[in-house]
Parts: C-alpha cells; sequence; structure tokens
C-alpha cells in the first residue's frame, strides 16, 4: 500500500480486494470539510432477524435500521425534522420511520415484579395506528453510571438474551405484533466524538458502497479520482439537503486499479 500524507479530517487507508487476479485497489476516505457530527449527536446501527410477526412478515427475515439521539438531552422525548429512528425488512421492501420518540437509560433499575437491579436501555415510539418500543436490559449494572444518554452503547453480547423490538398495531380488534431479536447494535464510529463519520464499508462484485452521517441543510459531493497526484477529481454524485440522516453512496463502476474518494461540503 503507498504512503500518502494524511490531512487532518482523512479517515485513513482501506484497501479492498477486487473479483478476479487484480491487484488490490486501495480506498481513501477524506472529509475535506470535516465531516463531523456535532459533539452531543450520536447514530447507533442495529439488526435482527423476526421472530414473529401477526403482520404478515416472514420469521426469520432480517431487520436492519439505526436510531440517533442528543446525549446532552435529558432522558425523555428526541425529536428532529427528519428520521431518527428508522427500520427497514429488505425482502418485504419495507420501510419504518419516526422522527420522534422517547429514549431513555436506566441505571441499578429494578423491574417490575423483578429483585434484581438492572441496567437497561429503551426506545419507546407511538403512531398513528400503533406503537413499539426497542428495549435492551442487563442484569450487569456497570453498564451505565448514572441516567444521562450515553455518547457510546455497550455491544449486544452486553444485554442479556431479551433483546427485543416491538412493533404493535393494537386497533382493539384484532392486535397485532412484529417481533423482532437484535443481534447486532454498534455505535457509528465518530458520532459523538467530532469526528469524521463515513462508516460501514462494503465490498461486492463489481461495487463498493459506505456510508456517511449527513448534517442538516447541507450539501455534498462525493468524488472520485485514480490519482492522488493528478487531482483530477470527479463527482460521482451529488448530495443535496436530505431528510436521511445516513446516505448510502455505491460505486458500480470500478474500473481503475486503484480509486480514491472523498467526500466535501458544497456551498448552498
Amino acid at each position: 500500500m503507498r504512503n500518502i500524507e494524511k490531512t487532518a479530517c482523512d479517515t485513513g487507508l482501506l484497501p479492498v480486494r477486487p473479483s478476479g487476479n487484480r491487484s488490490w485497489r486501495t480506498l481513501l476516505f477524506l472529509s475535506l470539510s470535516c465531516v463531523t457530527a456535532s459533539a452531543a449527536f450520536v447514530a447507533v446501527e442495529f439488526g435482527g432477524r423476526i421472530t414473529g410477526s401477526d403482520m404478515g412478515f416472514r420469521a426469520g427475515a432480517r431487520v436492519i435500521g439505526y436510531f440517533t439521539y442528543e446525549s446532552a438531552r435529558p432522558s425523555g422525548p428526541q425529536t428532529s425534522s427528519r428520521p431518527n429512528f428508522v427500520f427497514e425488512i429488505p425482502e418485504d421492501q419495507f420501510r419504518f420511520e419516526r422522527t420522534s420518540y422517547n429514549f431513555w437509560v436506566y441505571n441499578n433499575w429494578m423491574p417490575p415484579g423483578e429483585m434484581v437491579l438492572q441496567d437497561a436501555l429503551g426506545l419507546e415510539f407511538s403512531y398513528p395506528s400503533g406503537y413499539g418500543f426497542l428495549s435492551l436490559g442487563s442484569s450487569n449494572t456497570s453498564l451505565f453510571t448514572n441516567n444521562l444518554l450515553p455518547l457510546t452503547i455497550p455491544a449486544v453480547e452486553q444485554f442479556d438474551a431479551g433483546r427485543t423490538l416491538y412493533v404493535i398495531l393494537d386497533q382493539v380488534q384484532p392486535y397485532r405484533a412484529t417481533r423482532v431479536q437484535i443481534d447486532r447494535l454498534s455505535v457509528v464510529p465518530g458520532s459523538g466524538l467530532g469526528q469524521p463519520v463515513i462508516f460501514g464499508v462494503e465490498r461486492t462484485a463489481g461495487s463498493v458502497s459506505f456510508r456517511f452521517l449527513t448534517e442538516p441543510s447541507t450539501r455534498y459531493a462525493v468524488q472520485v479520482t485514480g490519482n492522488l497526484r493528478a487531482m483530477n477529481w470527479m463527482t460521482l454524485t451529488n448530495i443535496g439537503p436530505t431528510m436521511e440522516p445516513v446516505v448510502i453512496i455505491n460505486d458500480a463502476e470500478l474500473v481503475l486499479e486503484q480509486r480514491f474518494y472523498r467526500i466535501e461540503k458544497t456551498p448552498e
């Protein structure tokens, strides 16, 4: 891998193996204008499998999603002008999103009817035809030191078996629910820490995809070049102000032996 001088906003070098016998490609992700989240903004990705559903979703179907929150706020309402809680069931092309919910952290909490202290975090939301919640509890009472929202969230393995997301449609009759067992939970690197937040790099046959966090009312240019010294950057795509806190970029035109990417904010 070649040595390249890093900028203050560089997120580092990442090699991705191409198809066939071609050499390694090197991807360089730059954030020229320091694409960062505010110090109190935290984004969390999660994934899981449906364990049962009265809403027509297949048991075992994959669920992916994320939620964001402002750790500077006390436990309680989290409200945004854009979706800050999203989950999808890809095989059904189903998407659910909310712009507000209650997010809470319990430290040394004793659930009703229990005799054992727990640390727990939860997220509860409502929508016109129902309600739901995401619930993670642990008998390990050292996960949280207070009831303030954390800048990071423990790995999913540190929570007890009841790692669940419930979505409930309650129209009195009938009562229907979808239950998801969460098996993946991670804080987006850099969110809440004032660092560049490009993440989720995936390599598939003939393409590379990655994600980054956006800021409200901000435009971005995703650019690419095959030669850093030439500095001949081409625009892969432009991202206008978006309601999505997370943007997915997919590049299917991998025709160069090496490929470098950068993301910069563009003027309004």
